[in-house]
């Protein structure tokens, strides 16, 4: 018996050593395999972080490039527009854009034009002639470098001037590569930009990149390829310096954490392998702020997260390589999170070891191993409290009677000390938002009917007012027999305003992205902002163009209990220089309004009061150095100040900023396209748009329209005498006064020179006409004062009406131009309407001035002279030299037919020239023969 009483009390004891031995095995693995599973978690969790910053990233960068080449297009937009465009208007176009401040780095705009062979003597003469920019032309202009070749690509075109580069033939560079690629770009339509350039300016190294986009000829088809050939007149181009157009965004843009490098590794299709990212295709680095690449990496980024992203820009492929540091994603507590799993498990797996090991001793062992492990539960309990507290995790059971026991970290959560109010689920019920609570009621409610595992994030209002996210996990369990809800809740507060934050940012991004409507933009970024920062209302406040006063122009409101405050606040206008806006003349912060009940200033104070608000947040955008916008955001919680909050409005009220900068500049360079640059008159474009709606309003409504060319007579002359500058002036005192003499429906262009244009539309009665001419004349009666010089103008109006002189706009526009030549013909000063017996005429004297511009090539020109005698000794005195045109097929033509043509068209000079050198020939001629001329 007692030898079996020992084998039982020996395998008893390997039994329990058995079962101590299994029990440590699975605790050991289960914490290590925990332990990997939190630290894979973390890492996960980060890199998400850091892939998310980086789509954002990218993006912005994409946009920031690719808005340089939206300025090649836009300058595009002018030659197809204006059709024939000076060196004047070129250089006024693009100083007008005021491209410096709005896109640095960008070096120069230039268009170079397409010249053949056969045009080339052609070219350079009138280069050399032409003064639109320059008085005094360029006499010296050759095209460079010299030699002949089919067809030449020269820089004539350069903002800002060049005279290293003008003239320049850019299909010489790199010779005949560069031909190739500027003959694909013109046969393809498409923007091309460059491989990485490098300039060296003195002791400064810069790299760029350029951009080409090719010009055609303004209503030729371009569908074909041979039809492309045939309308190229040049390209237009720009280049800019990569470092100067990213250093701006990288401290507004780009989250601090991540650096960037950027590459061009070729053109379209390329393969982003990692030998493309060397130093020879190297653009950019965020971090070094360089265009070379780091000599060296940087030790802090030895372990680090990295992710690729292309992109194409004008044909070229881009590649963007990001990397950031983990330990700027992950945090020293988050990073320890697996040892404290690993320490906690391998501490419970020991004590499970040490509690089954000793069941199997004695009772007296057992008892004081029990004593040991009273005091390490403790000392466990102890660190599980810590390890809540870190975490900020707590506990709680729910029981089916509404009891419940709180963990000291749960207490901790809610705020409450010893003692505590009564742990019952009304009692915890009382701390969650009344939005929230009927949610959570009805999990736990599923909870205990389907014994199932439930998550759910919800609010919880503290004492103080503050608000925080939980992260409840919540199962069924037995304790004891008896059913009960385990659960615990998480302190996410941190988290989810981040994650809110986040969303919310690249809401209002979205948002900014396709609004093409500035008023509606506010509107979603005051209900985006009002969300995302947990506001119940929202108000945006518009700055007049003098700053004076601002006006409630777009409200948004959670719930009902506002919507009476937002409707009074509506069309509200208050002075900039009173109340609370009056900071915004010495700040550009936000400020923040903590009890709204004892600030005096407050806008509808009263009202806001009344619909339960407490808090406010007023949010000021600043565009081009002006208050253009102020958001007012209202809560009726008592919210703490909140720092982050501040930064974060701020930062998107800078994106907003922006967004509205952008659409001003789409604006001004849809403004330039559309209107005269001087007159700030729609051009020959937008008229024809305008005359084409007219004609159709017209055939619905059954009215008539008129079309009035008007001429300003001998304004040549005039601007010859006064100067250009002068000259341009008057062009815009004469613009002005026809504006004031005609209707505010009427429509007044100028087509150039000195040439206007009017739309009467809606006429009932075509008697009306004439008075409208008549006004116009009569506007120009007054004298003009020019820069102290009285200059007195007239003009000549020539009138087409619709339905009678045509049904479209080109043939109403032809038509009443030779109304307005044959006006000239009847005196000037006058107003001529169109007939069909005009159109022969109009056909006649265009024949006649065609026949005149070849009548010096084929010599059909000659002199009669015409003695003068004196009659009383019968001498001869002297004899005039009278010009004869014998046109062939119409006989000797007489100077009054021809020489009023000569005089506006400008052949009169080398006609004269022509006289003076027959008539010296004649005297040489007759002097060679032994004849004494006389006085001719």
């Amino acid at each position: 018996m007692i030898l079996d009483r020992a084998m039982r009390a020996g395998v008893m004891a390997i039994r329990s050593t058995g079962y101590a031995w299994i029990v440590l095995a699975c605790g050991v693995a289960a914490s290590v395999a925990l332990s990997f599973a939190v630290h894979k978690r973390v890492e996960s969790v980060a890199k998400l972080r850091f892939e998310s910053d980086v789509r954002d990233a990218g993006g912005r960068i994409q946009n920031r490039i690719q808005s340089y080449a939206d300025v090649v297009y836009g300058i595009r937009a002018l030659f197809q527009v204006e059709g024939f465009v000076s060196r004047g208007d070129f250089h006024k176009y693009v100083d007008a854009l005021n491209l410096g401040p709005r896109y640095p780095g960008l070096q120069s705009i230039n268009f170079a034009q397409y010249v053949p062979a056969e045009r080339k003597a052609a070219f350079e003469a009138a280069v050399r002639r032409d003064a639109s920019l320059n008085g005094r032309g360029y006499p010296e202009f050759r095209i460079r470098p010299p030699g002949e070749r089919p067809a030449y690509y020269v820089l004539t075109y350069l903002e800002p001037m060049e005279e290293a580069v003008f003239g320049n033939d850019i299909a010489m560079n790199n010779y005949p590569i560069n031909l190739r690629v500027l003959e694909l770009q013109r046969d393809t339509n498409a923007q091309l930009s460059s491989g990485r350039l490098v300039q060296i300016r003195g002791a400064e190294r810069y790299v760029g990149l350029a951009m080409r986009l090719p010009v055609y000829r303004t209503g030729q088809p371009i569908e074909t390829v041979e039809q492309r050939r045939l309308a190229y007149i040049g390209s237009v181009g720009a280049g800019f310096r990569v470092r100067e157009s990213l250093d701006p965004i990288i401290a507004t843009s780009i989250p601090k954490p991540v650096d960037f490098k950027l590459y061009n590794i070729g053109p379209v299709g390329t393969a982003v392998t990692q030998d493309r990212l060397v130093e020879d295709n190297f653009l950019y680095s965020s971090r070094t702020g360089k265009e070379e690449p780091p000599d060296s990496p940087d030790p802090e980024r030895t372990a680090e997260f990295s992710a690729v992203q292309g992109f194409q820009f004008g044909g070229r492929q881009m590649v963007i390589h990001f990397s950031a540091s983990r330990t700027a994603y992950i945090d020293s507590i988050a990073q320890q999170a697996g040892v404290f799993v690993l320490s906690g498990g391998l501490i419970i797996t020991l004590l499970l070891t040490a509690l089954v090991y000793s069941l199997g001793r004695s009772r007296h062992e057992a008892q004081s191993l029990a004593e040991e492990m009273t005091s390490e539960l403790q000392e466990s309990k102890a660190f599980l409290t810590e390890a809540q507290r870190m975490a900020r995790i707590g506990s709680w059971l729910l029981y089916g009677d509404g009891r419940m026991q709180w963990s000291e970290e749960t207490c901790r959560i809610l705020n409450i000390g010893a003692p505590p109010v009564e742990a019952t689920l009304a009692n915890f019920l009382d701390f969650v938002y009344p939005e929230d609570r009927e949610a959570l009621r009805a999990l736990l409610r599923r909870c205990f009917e389907r014994q199932e595992r439930q998550e759910i994030d919800h609010r919880l209002r503290m004492p103080d007012g503050t608000m925080l996210w939980i992260h409840s996990i919540v199962e069924s369990t037995l304790v004891r027999g008896q059913r009960v809800v385990r659960g615990t809740s998480k302190d996410i507060t941190l988290s989810h305003g981040e994650v809110l934050r986040k969303e919310t940012e690249n809401a209002i991004f979205h948002t900014l992205a396709t609004a093409l409507d500035p008023a509606d933009a506010v509107q979603k970024v005051v209900e985006a902002l009002s969300l995302g920062l947990g506001w119940g209302c929202g108000i945006a406040w518009s700055v007049d163009q003098t700053g004076a006063t601002l006006e409630c122009i777009a409200s948004w409101g959670k719930d009902r209990t506002v919507w009476p405050f937002l409707k009074n606040m509506r069309g509200t206008v208050l002075a900039a220089e009173s109340g609370l806006f009056c900071q915004f003349q010495y700040s550009t912060d936000p400020f923040w309004i903590d009890d709204i009940a004892t600030n005096g200033d407050f806008p509808q104070r009263e009202g806001a009061l009344e619909a339960g608000l407490r808090r406010a947040l007023f949010v000021p955008v600043i565009v081009d150095a002006r208050l253009q916008y102020v958001l007012q955001f209202c809560m009726q919680e008592h919210e703490p100040y909140k720092e982050e909050m501040l930064v974060f409005a701020k930062r998107q009220a800078d994106q907003l900023a922006q967004y509205l900068q952008r659409r001003e500049a789409e604006n001004r360079l849809q403004y330039v396209a559309t209107h005269d640059a001087l007159t700030e008159l729609l051009n020959r474009a937008s008229f024809v748009e305008q005359l084409a709606l007219a004609l159709k309003r017209a055939v619905r409504n059954r009215q008539g329209v008129a079309v009035l060319f008007l001429d300003l007579d001998r304004f040549k002359v005039v601007n010859d005498t006064i100067g250009h500058s002068a000259g341009d002036r008057l062009l815009q005192e004469c613009a002005s006064r026809f504006k004031a003499s005609l209707r505010e429906f009427d429509t007044l262009a100028r087509f150039g020179g000195d040439e206007f244009v009017v739309l009467v539309d809606q006429i009932s009665d075509p008697h009306q006409v004439p008075a409208v001419a008549t006004r116009l004349l009569a506007s120009l009666a007054a004298p003009f004062s020019i820069n102290g010089t009285e200059v007195t103008l007239c003009a000549s109006v020539g009138i087409s009406t619709y339905p009678e002189d045509g049904d479209d706009a080109e043939t109403l526009l032809k038509n009443a131009d030779i109304a307005m030549y044959r006006a000239k013909q009847e005196g000037r000063g006058a107003h001529q309407f169109y007939s069909a017996s005009l159109n022969q005429y109009s056909y006649e004297r265009l024949n006649l001035e065609t026949s005149l511009r070849r009548a010096l090539e084929r010599n059909e020109f000659c002199v009669h002279y015409q003695p003068k005698l004196n009659l009383a000794s019968g001498r001869l005195e002297s004899m005039e030299a009278l010009i004869r045109w014998q046109r062939p097929g119409w006989g000797m033509v007489a100077p009054d037919q021809f020489i009023p043509v000569a005089e506006e068209t400008g052949l009169i000079i080398p006609i004269g020239n022509w006289v003076l050198d027959a008539v010296c020939r004649q005297i040489e001629l007759w002097r060679a023969q032994g004849k004494t001329p006389c006085r001719v």
